[in-house]
């Protein structure tokens, strides 16, 4: 059955190799009954009606092949006006891919079209929104700078438009296919005003400078050419705090509105322009200044990223709103030359609104926090694809999604946005940009620097392979048996004579730390070795080809013989002058870690090594005391890797301690939980929403949930504290509750537990 009756896809023709490109389509309806709206396009769009974001769109979806969102319209009123604000970018990212945009949409009554692209809508160039900026990072797309002769919310709110009418051409792109998730939660949430102060410029300050202002594969306007420039005046901005917070900002003054967590979603705020003024939104995730004297340190540019949107205000009254989801606790808004009053400063937040249906409480409020932080970070990076941050990016990352997508499964239920970044990837067709048989390290994205990491790949077989175990999908299997055979053929031709890869080529990545410099992965690199050997195996289960497991076992038993010194498993061997392979001397944490997670290090050969990992490693270590030649792990992966092995192997308590230990200040900070040990990066990210399970698998002794055969494992422990847990589970809940020392567990009809002894 199609998903459009009448609805054909346009485009301005003029503009359709444009980059940066705003559109207005407007249609006027009188109500009536049951109406629906299905809509699709490229590159974004936002909806509105009579006046109200009701939809961001669409769900990402792989070249050629476009989502569509078909929305029931309540609360309407006798006569609507609904405006498609469209975004065609026509540059590379890492969160959406480069193809012509245009829009399909269609307005019905009862399942009956009454307005269609292609007959209905009228097309305007939304001209306020200037086009040739920077970009916002090099992930993402542009920047928002807009100028403004008439208040923003005229044409939302059904008033006269000004703006360039345009004529559309019909277009033929790609397939449509279905959302394949719930819509968002998007409501507004208020910031709270916290300090406001006078502003300067300083000339001697040093402008910021990033790569995604030059870098030309990727699309971008030269900086000569743009209309408007916010970085560089922002970049010499020094702020004088002042005492009290006044909304009325006269010129060269500021006021910061604050959130008690960093939130994604779109910045909101009401202005009365008093007198035509400069407006600058800055805003980020952390204060980095330290001292309560001075005022708050948001750092546009700390996480590689142009957090400004840029207005200029004719006097009058605004409603305004980003058109793209941003990430922040904290907001300031800058007013240069004029005056305005501001009102109503928040965000309406862009989140899965399936994450909100757990709940839980625990009497130790650390882990609680730590917990809610795990919680609020998948949330933000699950809104249609999985995601690793929802601010710099919003890419759909291998790797990150392998740990990720267990989190959505136990905190919604189910993994229907796993299921979407699956099939995005099973629908990936090759386009010269990586080799054939290779897979895109994030997708939907172009790569037009030809980078992949073939290690992503190794964890997206992983990933199926874990995805197909907790959800009966055999299509989606069926669909993505080519990648698997395709990656096979491909790192065939870097085996050596012992089955080894050998002088991997790209983006090879075991984790951000010193296991990724150079003189560690060069060679043949044991980690990715250990993790080739599982891909291996997985491969085989998903193949149904046993001597593809056994390959993979020969592979992890060939790690653990050349590899491990009888202390520690090393990083790498390179050849000697005689062409035999020798160890070199690095030896990092995490590489201990890939040789447990992965099973080349049997337990009961390395016990040893397993205890002084447990003893005396850890994000805790002191690495200038303890074995100070072994480099330390980051979080990303090796200690998301330690926990979960120290989970496997039943060790609760210290799972609880190091997770208190090492992501508590994450949590109190930002409300999330970060990419590195430090705020330097992204503060939000998908992969650590894991944390979850692993302090829930402690709590409660669940260590594993058989969602096919609809087991419940668990084993026997002592609560320690009280705490309740209710997790959505097959259109029911999942409850875990304290009574005394017991722990009790109530689950879905048609569940058993079965209970696992020492």
């Amino acid at each position: 059955m199609p998903f459009f009756n009448k609805a054909q896809q346009v485009y301005p023709f003029e503009l359709k190799d444009e980059m940066n490109i705003s559109l207005l389509f407007v249609q006027d309806f009188l109500k009536e009954t049951n109406m629906t709206l299905t809509i699709s396009g490229n590159s974004a769009y936002q909806v509105f009606l009579n006046g109200n974001l009701v939809l961001y769109g669409p769900s990402k979806a792989a070249h050629h092949v476009y989502r569509v969102d078909s929305l029931h319209l309540d609360k309407l009123e006798a006569k609507n006006r609904l405006v498609i604000v469209l975004a065609g970018y026509n540059c590379c990212s890492f969160d959406r891919v480069l193809e012509p945009p245009f829009l399909a949409a269609e307005l019905s009554s009862d399942g009956i079209p009454f307005f269609w692209t292609g007959r209905d809508f009228t097309c305007y160039r939304f001209t306020p929104r200037l086009q040739k900026v920077s970009r916002f990072s090099y992930q993402r797309c542009f920047s928002e700078s807009y100028v403004f002769k008439q208040p923003f919310q005229a044409y939302r709110y059904g008033e006269t438009l000004d703006y360039p009418k345009l004529k559309v051409s019909l277009l033929q792109e790609g397939r449509f296919i279905a959302k394949g998730v719930c819509f968002p939660f998007l409501a507004f949430e208020p910031f709270i005003p916290c300090e406001g102060g006078m502003v300067a410029c300083n000339p001697k300050k040093k402008v910021y400078e990033d790569r995604y202002m030059v870098t030309e594969y990727l699309k971008i306007f030269p900086k000569a050419t743009w209309e408007d420039n916010p970085n560089d005046e922002v970049s010499r901005f020094n702020y004088l705090k002042e005492r009290g917070v006044m909304k009325d900002c006269q010129s060269d003054s500021f006021l910061t509105v604050r959130h008690q967590g960093a939130k994604t979603g779109f910045i909101a705020f009401k202005a009365k322009v008093i007198k035509k003024a400069k407006v600058y939104v800055v805003f980020d995730e952390i204060n980095s200044s330290s001292d309560p004297k001075e005022a708050i340190g948001i750092t546009f540019y700390r996480n590689t990223t142009q957090n400004i949107i840029s207005y200029e205000l004719a006097e009058g009254e605004y409603n305004l709103i980003s058109f793209e989801p941003y990430t922040a606790q904290y907001i300031r808004f800058i007013v240069l030359g004029g005056e305005v009053e501001f009102s109503q400063m928040g965000m309406f937040l862009l989140e899965n609104k399936e994450v909100r249906n757990a709940v839980f409480s625990l009497e130790d409020k650390k882990i609680e926090e730590v917990l809610k932080a795990a919680k609020e970070t998948l949330a933000q990076n699950s809104v249609d694809i999985l995601t690793d941050c929802p601010s710099r990016e919003r890419a759909g990352w291998l790797c990150d999604s392998y740990f990720s997508s267990r989190a959505e499964k136990l905190l919604t239920g189910n993994n229907r946005v796993e299921r979407n970044f699956l099939e995005n990837f099973a629908d990936y067709v090759p386009n010269g940009d990586i080799p054939e048989g290779m897979l895109p390290m994030c997708y939907p994205a172009d790569f037009k620097d030809h980078t992949y990491i073939p290690n992503w790949a190794m964890f997206y077989v992983l990933e199926l392979d874990n995805y197909l175990t907790r959800n009966n999908d055999p299509d989606l299997k069926e669909k993505s048996k080519k990648n698997i055979t395709g990656l096979l053929e491909f790192f065939k031709k870097y085996e050596n004579e012992d089955g080894l890869l050998e002088n991997l080529e790209n983006w090879v990545f075991v984790e951000w730390s010193k296991e990724n410099d150079p003189e560690s992965i060069s060679g043949v690199n044991f980690p990715s070795n250990m993790l080739y050997g599982a891909m291996l195996k997985a491969a085989g289960r998903l193949l149904e080809a046993k001597d593809l497991i056994a390959k993979g076992q020969k592979v992890l038993q060939t790690v653990d013989k050349l590899s491990f010194d009888g202390e520690f498993y090393h990083d790498n061997a390179l050849r000697d002058k005689k062409g035999k392979l020798q160890l070199t001397e690095r030896i990092g944490e995490t590489t201990q870690y890939y040789a447990f997670y992965f099973q080349a290090a049997d337990m009961e050969k390395r016990q040893a090594l397993f205890q002084t990992l447990l003893t005396k490693f850890g994000p805790l270590r002191d690495t200038k005391a303890v074995f100070p030649s072994v480099y330390p792990s980051n979080v990303f992966i090796g200690d998301y890797l330690r926990l979960e092995i120290m989970t496997r192997y039943g060790l609760f308590e210290e799972v609880k301690k190091e997770t208190i230990d090492y992501f508590y200040k994450m949590a109190k900070l930002t409300g999330t939980l970060w990419e590195h040990d430090s705020s330097f990066a992204s503060l939000n990210h998908g992969f650590t929403s894991y944390i979850f399970n692993l302090i829930f698998s402690s709590l409660t002794g669940i260590v594993n949930i058989d969602y096919l055969k609809k087991e419940i494992y668990v084993k026997k422990i002592q609560a320690q504290g009280n705490f309740s847990f209710k997790l959505p589970l097959d259109n029911d809940f999942l409850s875990a509750t304290t009574e005394g020392k017991k722990i009790r567990l109530l689950v879905p009809e048609g569940y058993k537990i079965i209970r696992i002894k020492d």
